[in-house]
């Protein structure tokens, strides 16, 4: 959806966006990314450490968050670039010093758990909540990078929004994931 029909969108214009607990996120988790599974499925270990933000979008007249996410400070798995492929082994381990900092002094922040009530999708709420965890990962967080693993069927969503894939993809409980990232140096 281009921005000028998404800032037209009756929806998208009046939805806010706040954080919220953990347990705020937990009914649209479930019911819209692990329908009918285990607590240990949609819950995330780092859910309640002070550095993790849970953010929700909200209509006037909905009492319960249409759409969350939530970011964290999480590298990126170690192996992976932050930045291209890797130049070399050292770049990797993060001592290449002619393509930039060492990989662990970069801030890198990773969102998880993004779920948009099927209602509301393909509205514009998903890229308003993204576009503000990016500013929030940015701004609150001093990250540089951000990152995601996404199910496969979602990455030209991700793509159109100025996310990238890189490394390999895995099967997790029969779906294929890709990881997916953002230099948030290049957003405006």
């Amino acid at each position: 959806m281009s921005a000028t029909a998404q800032s037209e969108n009756p929806i998208t214009e009046k939805v806010t966006i706040r954080r919220i607990s953990t347990s705020e996120t937990l009914p649209l988790r479930s019911s819209v990314l692990w329908p009918g599974a285990p607590l240990w499925r949609i819950q995330v270990p780092d859910d309640d450490h002070p550095t993790t933000a849970h953010y929700g979008a909200f209509i006037p007249g909905v009492e319960d968050a249409i759409a969350i996410i939530s970011l964290f400070i999480d590298d990126i798995p170690e192996g992976e670039p932050v930045d291209g492929p890797p130049k070399s082994t050292a770049d990797v381990q993060g001592t290449d010093t002619q393509h930039g900092p060492p990989i662990a002094s970069i801030p890198i922040a990773r969102f998880r758990k993004f779920a948009c009530d099927p209602r509301y999708q393909g509205q514009g709420v998903g890229t308003k909540l993204l576009k503000h965890v990016f500013d929030a990962a940015r701004s609150d967080m001093g990250a540089k990078t951000i990152w995601c693993s996404a199910r496969v069927e979602t990455q030209p969503w991700y793509e159109k929004r100025g996310m990238r894939a890189f490394g390999d993809t895995w099967l997790k409980a029969d779906l294929l994931y890709v990881k997916m990232r953002i230099d948030l140096k290049s957003l405006n």
